[in-house]
C-alpha cells in the first residue's frame, strides 16, 4: 500500500512539474530563467531523467546570459542523477555562453559554473572558473561588485582557497564590501578549524544587526 501511495504521490507531483514547465512558455526571458533551475533539481529529485531533459531543452532560446547563469544549476541536476557526461555537457554549453558577455555577468556565469563543478568533484575546473570570475571582476564598477565579489569569495573560501579568497577581499574598495567579505571568509576558515569560533562570529553578527551596528 505504501509503495502504490509512493507512486501516486510522484504522479502527482510529475503532472504539477510538468504544468509548471508548460506554463514557463508564455513568461518573460527573466521569470523562466529564475524559474527553469527549480523545476530542474524538483525533476532530479523525482529521478526523472527526461524531465531534466526537457528543462534543458527549453533554455534554447534564452539569452546567454541567462544561459550562462541556468545550465550550471541543470548540471547539478544531472549531477544528482548520477549523469556526469550530460552534466559536464551542460557545464561546457555554460562556458561557452560566458563569452562575449559583459564582465559582470561573465564573472556571475562563470561562478556558478565552478560551483557545479565543485560539487562533481572536479576541483581544477572550479579553481579555474573562479579564477577567470575574478579576473572579470577588475572590469565592474564599484557599486557592481557588492552583487559579485560574495559569491567568489564563498566559493572560494568552500574550497579551501585561503589565499585566493584574500584577493577577494582586496578588490573591495569600500568598507562596506571589505567587511561582509571579511566576515564570509572567516565563517568558512572557522566552520574548518574551530567550529565554536564559528558559532561564535555567528552570534555576534546576530547582535550587531540587532542593534542596527551590522558588519555590513
Amino acid at each position: 500500500a505504501e509503495d502504490l501511495l509512493l507512486v501516486s504521490d510522484t504522479t502527482r507531483a510529475r503532472a504539477a512539474l510538468d504544468s509548471a514547465l508548460l506554463a514557463t512558455r508564455g513568461l518573460p526571458e527573466y521569470y523562466k530563467a529564475g524559474l527553469l533551475p527549480a523545476i530542474a533539481t524538483a525533476y532530479a529529485q523525482l529521478k526523472l531523467r527526461d524531465g531534466v531533459d526537457r528543462v534543458l531543452f527549453a533554455t534554447r532560446d534564452l539569452s546567454e546570459e541567462d544561459k550562462a547563469g541556468l545550465l550550471p544549476a541543470i548540471a547539478t541536476a544531472y549531477a544528482q542523477l548520477g549523469e556526469i557526461r550530460q552534466a559536464r555537457a551542460a557545464l561546457d554549453s555554460a562556458l561557452f555562453a560566458t563569452r562575449g558577455l559583459p564582465e559582470e555577468y561573465k564573472a556571475r556565469g562563470l561562478t556558478a559554473i565552478a560551483t557545479a563543478y565543485a560539487q562533481l568533484g572536479e576541483i581544477r575546473q572550479a579553481k579555474a572558473a573562479l579564477d577567470s570570475a575574478l579576473f572579470a571582476t577588475r572590469g565592474i564598477y564599484e557599486e557592481d561588485k557588492v552583487s559579485v565579489l560574495p559569491a567568489i569569495a564563498t566559493a572560494y573560501a568552500q574550497l579551501g582557497e585561503w589565499s585566493k579568497a584574500r584577493k577577494v577581499v582586496n578588490e573591495a574598495k569600500s568598507d562596506e564590501l571589505k567587511s561582509e567579505l571579511l566576515y564570509i571568509v572567516l565563517r568558512h576558515w572557522a566552520a574548518r578549524k574551530h567550529p565554536a569560533l564559528q558559532k561564535k562570529l555567528d552570534e555576534e553578527k546576530k547582535k550587531l544587526d540587532k542593534e542596527g551596528l551590522g558588519l555590513f
